[in-house]
């Protein structure tokens, strides 16, 4: 009787009766409300469908739900479905393009995708969608930072005047057979130019390998560095008083020693080089030099940066001139200036091939931009910030007073 009453309401709809008994497969099966007449064919109605693969229930799964959204086996793990697709809540993403677990990444706690997809904090956590810093290690007096090879040279304001610190962690160690007077900044800057790490005392510029512990090379003495430390493999620059004990003039000397030679300048504030030139900014605007001449270039009329990066194309610049503060870049050979962030105060900058990176004193944070423009990314919150920034292929590093941290770039 059940089935009769079944074939007539089908035959009513249109139905072929023997395609659709065909279909129900069993005398006794009740009629689904979500079974349709296809072309004399049953079939399930649109945004339904038989999922359990029980013909007693017929079309039983809503596919605008979230269990079922679009298909049987797509479920919308922290999301809705919308027209057929997990659309994700606040705070989750698809970062494994597959829809059958819906979003499943959450951005405000995962470490691999923190903040957005792929954003990997490579083993530190991630709170409120941004990498938490990772201590490092500590190192005393901190004065200056540069990484090579795996680890962290360290100059400092006492002893030891260099000091070397894994990156994966660990104690430091001093790295340089020497020890200066007890109360003097034995190694207040320093950078590293392939194998070399050139530093500066209050009255001399040293040279050491970063592969061993060896006495040091003085390639310059009786000078008094004041004022940013930077070198090629051919020449050393730095910013020195002795003479007027009022303005920091530039100094340099070659790699392997000899006569120290003055760069006329200003009062020089900032200072950076590659393998051709040597750039600056002091009180009169920002300059470049070949390291075979002490002709300048004026790249920029800005008298108020701080400090200055360098990549095979452009100068970076950290300024009060724009406000609040901005980071500016300006091609090598002059040309337009072009803001590519905000900033507060800053007094150090470093560069890799995607970005820019700086300690922001007035926002208290880490920051990056693109080389090429775009949305400035917070990399770390609440810092009490020290006296330098580096950077590797992977991680940011920077001192709140003796203690070394990093974050993921």
């Amino acid at each position: 009787m059940r089935r009769r009453a079944l074939l007539a309401l089908l035959a009513v709809l249109g139905c072929t009766t023997g395609a659709c008994d065909a279909v129900l497969g069993i005398p006794d099966r009740t009629l689904d409300p979500h079974l349709a007449c296809d072309g004399g064919d049953c079939a399930c109605a649109e945004d339904f469908a038989d999922c359990d693969g029980d013909p007693g229930n017929g079309c039983e799964a809503d596919l605008s739900s979230a269990t079922t959204c679009g298909a049987c086996d797509v479920h919308c793990m922290n999301a809705s479905c919308k027209a057929g697709a997990c659309a994700c809540e606040g705070g989750f993403a698809d970062c494994d393009g597959n829809p059958k677990n819906g979003c499943e990444a959450s951005l405000e706690t995962d470490g691999a995708h923190c903040g957005s997809c792929d954003r990997d904090c490579l083993g530190g956590p991630c709170k409120g969608g941004v990498c938490q810093p990772v201590l490092v290690g500590t190192s005393k007096n901190p004065a200056d930072m540069d990484v090579s090879g795996g680890d962290l040279f360290i100059s400092s304001c006492g002893n030891p005047a260099i000091a070397r610190l894994p990156v994966t962690g660990g104690a430091s160690v001093s790295w340089v057979d020497f020890t200066g007077p007890a109360n003097a900044c034995n190694g207040q800057y320093s950078t590293i130019v392939g194998p070399t790490i050139f530093w500066a005392s209050t009255s001399a510029i040293a040279s050491s390998p970063v592969a061993k512990v060896t006495k040091p090379t003085f390639i310059a003495t009786s000078v008094a560095p004041t004022q940013a430390l930077a070198a090629s493999s051919t020449m050393v620059y730095w910013g020195d008083d002795a003479a007027s004990f009022t303005m920091n003039q530039l100094k340099r000397v070659p790699v392997s020693g000899g006569a120290v030679e003055t760069v006329p300048t200003g009062d020089l504030i900032a200072l950076a080089a590659d393998e051709q030139r040597a750039y600056w900014a002091d009180d009169t605007g920002v300059y470049s030099v070949p390291h075979t001449s002490t002709t300048a270039t004026k790249l920029a009329t800005d008298n108020a940066v701080n400090a200055l990066a360098v990549d095979a194309k452009n100068l970076y610049m950290a300024t009060l001139s724009v406000s609040p503060g901005a980071i500016e870049v300006v091609p090598l050979t002059g040309g337009k200036l072009t803001v590519l962030g905000e900033a507060g105060t800053v007094q150090f900058l470093a560069v890799d091939e995607t970005s820019v990176y700086w300690p922001d004193n007035n926002k208290a944070s880490i920051i990056k931009v693109p080389i090429a423009g775009g949305k400035e990314t917070l990399l770390a919150a609440a810092q009490c910030l020290g006296s330098s920034i580096a950077v590797d292929a992977r991680f940011v590093y920077w001192n709140v007073g003796d203690r070394i941290y990093k974050v993921a770039k």
